[in-house]
């Protein structure tokens, strides 16, 4: 029981912390069977994604390390260093025949916490160069007994994903995968009120999932030795039923500037918190 609470904990973390999939949910494949549920879906997709607007410039090199922190009183866990993760812009050029630019996220488990459960996950995203949206990612992971290998490609003009053993799946329209959408809520106009609605997919079972991002203020905050200031905003998944929801209450907070780094990231889904906050700015 103890070790399924803290592997759920860390599935929150993997689905938020930009780069890391979405849990799969068992028996869930493709698209909901019901009626209601389906009417459900078809709403969360009714309002396009934001425009494509270049607001956050990518640059070569940016590396951002974060210290996760876990509260789960079941397990002893007050505040406790878990994991870390990592994201990068490791280059831009022509990278599977076109022009893009190759990201890359790794999250790993630490300390003592490996021998509750051993995260190592590697991802790797290729975004095309103009439209910032992905047409490659590859995925290396080991989340406790699982450990596999997927390489998923787009075709954002057609609407077309082939993942999986040559599988096929239709989008309804500008798609991401996990990583490429940390890079795509930096790139949000962090002066609008309105709800962005966003959607990611789902390597493991052909899922698109809904999700909104809404901006919800301006604080100061002190991070890595440095007060800055962070504009907040709470990000919210749809569950099967395909109805988006604030269960996690995951929040997300970027700085109130040109680089907008993502130095903090929170999540609560009621059995224990979760933290990971930036450990230190790069160089400038």
């Amino acid at each position: 029981m103890k070790q399924r609470m803290f592997t759920a904990l860390m599935a929150v973390l993997v689905s938020v912390g930009f780069g890391l999939t979405v849990p799969a949910q068992k028996g869930q494949k493709g698209k909901p069977t019901t009626a209601a549920a389906a009417k459900s879906v078809e709403a969360a997709f009714a309002v396009s994604p934001a425009a494509n607007v270049e607001r956050h410039k990518f640059t070569i090199g940016e590396k951002l390390v974060y210290t996760v922190k876990a509260n789960l009183p079941a397990l002893g866990l007050d505040n406790s260093t878990v994991a870390r993760f990592s994201t990068e812009v490791v280059e831009r050029g022509d990278l599977h025949g076109r022009e893009g630019y190759r990201l890359l996220v790794k999250a790993e488990t630490v300390g003592a916490t490996r021998f509750l459960f051993e995260l190592n996950d590697r991802f790797t995203t290729f975004l095309d160069a103009k439209s910032r949206l992905p047409y490659r990612a590859e995925y290396d992971i080991k989340q406790g007994p699982e450990e596999r290998n997927s390489l998923v490609t787009f075709d954002q003009t057609k609407r077309q994903v082939q993942y999986g053993d040559k599988q096929t799946a239709t989008l309804k329209g500008d798609t991401y995968d996990a990583a490429g959408l940390l890079w795509a809520t930096r790139n949000l106009d962090f002066n609008d009120d309105k709800v962005a609605r966003l959607t990611c997919f789902d390597d493991r079972n052909g899922r698109l999932i809904p999700i909104e991002i809404e901006r919800l203020g301006v604080e100061k905050l002190t991070i890595a030795g440095r007060e800055v200031e962070a504009v907040q905003f709470a990000l919210r998944l749809a569950d099967n039923s395909g109805k988006v929801n604030d269960d996690k209450k995951i929040r997300l907070w970027f700085t109130n500037d040109a680089k907008r780094y993502a130095v903090l990231i929170t999540a609560s889904p009621g059995f224990g918190d979760v933290r990971a906050e930036l450990t230190r700015f790069p160089s400038e």
